[in-house]
């Protein structure tokens, strides 16, 4: 399938956002030359933006050069009437980055720890209408994304576990070091709660209702039927809950951590050895199970998950644990306490590994716009279970979890 294009979103970078990200990457005698657009998503790649890389052409020290950076542009989707939720998304993706993970890495740096593994930003602007953000391109120095349509492996899924405890290891750091103990309260965008609202009705409802179809459809499984059906009459309260206040354990959270946002580098026996975190359009203050129970039912397979979560957990306790006592901060909880924790949160997992499965492994042709979630496709999706085993195996492993421990009353 050939990169998607945006026209109109594309026409948003001006040649001042350009130079501004060249002075900021390369100094102030880059001098600019030229530029152009070259897109390289394709559908179902991102869904509340539209992404492309801008090639520069630039003069430093008398030498013409070329560099590449990666722009997270707003869709421009106008027909569907959600300006507001695209500027508090780019708003709070803009303050994480300029402010929250600058002041996390500031105390890393302060300890001799390496900054987090997130990419270089260089540009962001939450202008109504006109959001722009500008990354370094990771492709060039070779990371890139795993095939989301098969569940990671131990070895990808190690990596990001080990990347979120640092990530959240750097939370609570920084919580300790300025005695903070709510960074809701410094950083208010982690309190911008509007994208669920419109998220709600515009895809989470609908494509819950798909799930609890494809469990009739398959038959076996009505008590997730009626533990989807019953959540759904009571989402907002499940969503409390499950995002609610939870000491010790609250810190900043990715909040969308799945195989699309993680990019990986590998060694030269194809092994991968490096990852970087992305997209953290949703990030907020809350449980840091959150963020692991959502990246272990959206991006793992059931095999995977049931063998490797103790393993995973314990890496990821040891990642964070090196963050937090390596930069003279306390632990807040012990490892027990941590699976404890996890195990609370697993039903926002399952929930959210039971809406976001079908539009990740569905064919990028028979996926609908963002937002337009409509009978005809949920039909679709039921319809394509018997052909699509990528789908049906996961969604399977994801019920039969459910049923096993004993979840669907939670």
């Amino acid at each position: 399938m050939e990169p998607i294009d945006n026209k109109e979103s594309s026409a948003l970078l001006q040649d001042s956002h350009v130079k501004e990200v060249l002075i900021a990457d390369k100094g102030d005698n880059a001098i600019l030359e030229s530029w152009y657009t070259k897109p390289f998503t394709k559908k179902g790649d991102n869904f509340t933006s539209f992404i492309t890389s801008i090639i520069v052409k630039y003069s430093l020290d008398g030498n013409t050069k070329e560099v590449s950076y990666v722009a997270k542009l707003n869709p421009c989707w106008s027909e569907m009437e959600m300006d507001d939720m695209y500027n508090s998304l780019f708003r709070k993706e803009s303050i994480f980055y300029m402010d929250i993970l600058r002041d996390i890495n500031f105390e890393l740096v302060q300890v001799e720890q390496k900054q987090l593994e997130f990419p270089q930003c260089f540009y962001a602007s939450d202008e109504m209408k006109r959001e722009v953000i500008i990354f370094e391109d990771l492709r060039t120095p070779g990371f890139k994304m795993t095939d989301k349509l098969k569940g990671m492996d131990v070895p990808h899924a190690t990596l990001v576990m080990k990347a979120l405890g640092r990530f959240h290891g750097g939370s609570i750091l920084l919580q300790q070091k300025t005695n903070t103990n709510n960074l809701s309260e410094k950083y208010e965008t982690l309190n911008d709660h509007l994208w669920i609202e419109k998220l709600k009705d515009a895809w989470i409802i609908s494509v819950l209702k798909t799930g609890a179809a494809i469990t009739e459809s398959i038959g076996g499984y009505e008590p997730v039927r009626e533990w989807i059906e019953k959540t759904l009459e009571n989402i907002d309260d499940f969503l409390s809950e499950q995002w609610g206040d939870s000491p010790p354990f609250n810190v900043v959270i990715h909040g969308d951590c799945w195989t699309n946002n993680v990019l990986f580098r590998y060694n030269s026996e194809g092994l991968p050895e490096e990852v970087m975190l992305l997209d953290v359009e949703v990030n907020r203050f809350c449980s840091l199970a959150v963020d692991l129970s959502y990246f272990m039912a959206t991006s793992l397979d059931g095999k995977t998950r049931k063998d490797y979560k103790e393993q995973l957990l314990r890496e990821y306790y040891s990642s964070l644990i090196s963050v937090i006592e390596g930069g003279g901060g306390s632990m807040p909880f012990t490892i027990e306490e941590l699976k404890q924790e996890f195990e609370r949160k697993r039903p926002f997992g399952l929930l959210w590994g039971i809406a976001t499965l079908p539009p990740i492994l569905m064919p990028p042709e028979d996926l609908p716009d963002f937002g337009t979630h409509t009978e005809e496709w949920k039909q679709k999706t039921v319809n394509s279970i018997g052909s699509n085993e990528a789908l049906k195996t996961r969604l399977l492993a994801l019920f039969d979890e459910m049923m096993e421990d004993g979840k669907l009353g939670s």
